[in-house]
């Protein structure tokens, strides 16, 4: 009995039949840098036109191979990532003692390729080891999966120019430790500013570690405080949060040293908000708890400033569990008492106030309505006055229109009202 093989569902057909736009080779010369345009990309041409597209691959996949070891080298082969019991000297040494998969992760860690490209090379790399002469397979490579494959080694390898050579983090270091470089900071923040994502990243957590060192030199720590901020403004927030993390380990470490320098180079960043919530609610809280202090203390005139400053420099993410300890603090330091208010707070109040969100807005309508402490200040004509200020600012910023409504009647309402409003409230007799 004949066995026909079954018919294929239609829409498998018209796979098969679907055309590859045919190669256009000089396309393909113009986009490789010409030191690339060697045998290799020769012989990948005519085995292309002979339909030996499993063998195009390869050389081109050699070839891009071949060029990632002279980028190592002219990057700086000593700065390639350590390989136990493995000394790297040259391009041959790379050839003999790393294969495709750790040469292209190298690569990405020197920065030399992108995050993109290591994806699309590691995806070429299992091609080639599965559909190509390299290695016996059953299955013969798609013409438009090898044309792909084609187009992903030069669009992310042989069009690109060799890098710069390296950055050497160790010899930067030691420049830092020795050196007072601060009048040259523009200049050494250019030069990190030009370095790959990977070495900037990995700069960042190298400074961290060195100031959070109860250990580091009175020459080493102001250098850093100098140059950190500008790296931490390089790298993406992803960074962020995992120096977050490094914070937390270091709050919950041995050494509270270690964690008070932790904090501060968190503030010297100005990245607070990368430190977890569960760990910042407590700084914003103590701050907060210090300035309702001092407010109502007998020379908060003078120690209100401060507190307030520092405050301020922790940044306007608030943790929502802090916000309501925060606001009151900052209210009442800004509207001041009958007898006026702390000047050298006055400009950190104010900046704070402009950087309230929704959340600490809501909080200080609350406040207004249930707190005892606000109302009471309310009643006394001077806060009132600074109150209205305080209102003002607000409007200005984009705000919840019930918000806005509710902020609206203190701003039209007089001061006798307002007054009046407040010892309402309180229950007490009316003036």
């Amino acid at each position: 009995m004949n066995k026909s093989k079954p018919l294929l569902p239609e829409r498998v057909q018209h796979l098969q039949k679907l055309p590859a736009q045919p190669v256009k080779w000089d396309s393909i010369a113009n986009a490789i840098r010409p030191e690339c345009r060697g045998p290799y990309i020769e012989k990948a041409q005519r085995a292309a036109e002979a339909g030996l597209w499993d063998s195009a691959v390869l050389y081109f996949w050699n070839e891009t191979m071949n060029d990632l070891r002279r980028k190592v080298i002219t990057y700086g082969v000593e700065y390639f990532p350590a390989l136990p019991n493995t000394r790297l000297t040259g391009e041959e040494s790379l050839r003999d003692n790393l294969n495709d998969y750790q040469l292209i992760d190298g690569c990405y860690q020197l920065g030399i390729i992108s995050k993109e490209a290591w994806f699309f090379l590691q995806q070429c790399r299992e091609i080639r080891n599965q559909f190509t002469a390299a290695h016996l397979s059953d299955s013969e490579i798609d013409v438009l999966e090898a044309q792909n494959f084609i187009k992903n080694c030069v669009k992310y390898v042989l069009t690109h120019e060799p890098p710069p050579p390296g950055f050497s983090i160790r010899d930067f270091m030691e420049r830092l430790r020795n050196q007072d470089v601060r009048k040259m900071a523009e200049e050494i923040i250019t030069a990190v500013k030009g370095q790959a994502p990977e070495i900037q990243k990995a700069l960042l957590n190298r400074l961290f570690s060195e100031y959070v060192d109860i250990n580091c030199s009175a020459t080493l720590r102001p250098n850093i405080e100098t140059i950190a901020p500008a790296i931490w403004g390089f790298v993406d927030e992803e960074t962020h949060q995992e120096l977050g993390q490094r914070y937390v380990r270091a709050r919950i470490g041995p050494s509270q040293d270690s964690a008070l320098l932790a904090f501060n180079f968190f503030k010297i960043v100005n990245g607070i908000q990368s430190i977890p919530d569960a760990y910042r609610r407590p700084i914003y809280e103590g701050l907060a708890r210090d300035l309702l202090n001092a407010h109502f203390g007998a020379n908060n005139f003078y120690t209100e400033g401060p507190i307030a400053k520092t405050l301020s420099e922790l940044g306007s993410d608030v943790p929502k569990e802090a916000a309501t300890l925060y606001v009151k603090a900052v209210t009442l330091s800004f509207v001041g008492n009958p007898y006026g208010h702390c000047w050298s707070a006055d400009t950190y109040n104010r900046e704070m106030i402009t950087r309230f969100n929704i959340e600490c807005v809501q909080c200080l309508l609350n406040l207004l309505d249930t707190d005892r402490d606000v109302q009471s200040a309310l009643t006394s004509i001077s806060p009132i006055k600074r109150f209205k200020a305080l209102v003002d600012i607000l409007l200005e910023r984009p705000i919840l229109s019930a918000h806005g409504k509710k902020l609206s009647f203190f701003k039209k309402a007089s001061i006798e009202k307002i007054q009046s409003h407040f010892t309402q409230k309180l229950s007490l007799p009316e003036f």
